[in-house]
């Protein structure tokens, strides 16, 4: 028993206190401080930083056509890195900021860290896209890891 538990028991027999107080004590004394890093957030786990973009693509069995599937796992820093590497290429990076803004995306490619790629693509979760082209339906699915 602790030294402050005994002090409020003694209160409480020399009837200093009475016994909702003893209690309301006694319980703020088994109460874990809470300290500014308690938070309701400071349980959950940092999340996981993606390492890998994967693609997967199926095309189901069509006439003269088999069944396929693609499966492509491309680690993030490449993909940061081709972001990067289009940028500098002439014109490129120009008409993609341009296209972007013409969508309403006001957005400058070349100056988006590797930070912020891997926290988009972390955002992205699990993205499908269905395509039909030339009568052929395709399925493709984006996905971290």
């Amino acid at each position: 028993m602790s030294e402050e538990m005994r002090r409020v028991l003694a209160m409480l027999v020399d009837g200093k206190i009475s016994v909702d107080n003893a209690q309301q004590v006694i319980e703020a004394l088994n109460t874990p401080p809470v300290r500014e890093e308690d938070d309701e957030y400071a349980w959950q786990p940092e999340p996981i930083r993606p390492r890998f973009l994967r693609i997967r693509m199926h095309r189901p069995p069509s006439e003269g056509h088999l069944e396929k599937d693609v499966n492509i796992r491309v680690p993030i820093a490449v993909v940061c890195g081709g972001v990067r590497l289009g940028m500098l290429m002439p014109g490129v990076g120009d008409r993609i900021n341009a296209r972007l803004r013409a969508r309403g995306v006001d957005f400058d490619l070349g100056r988006v860290s590797e930070e912020q790629i891997e926290s988009l693509l972390a955002r992205l979760g699990q993205l499908t896209i269905d395509v039909c082209e030339g009568g052929q339906e395709k399925q493709l699915r984006i996905t971290c890891e």
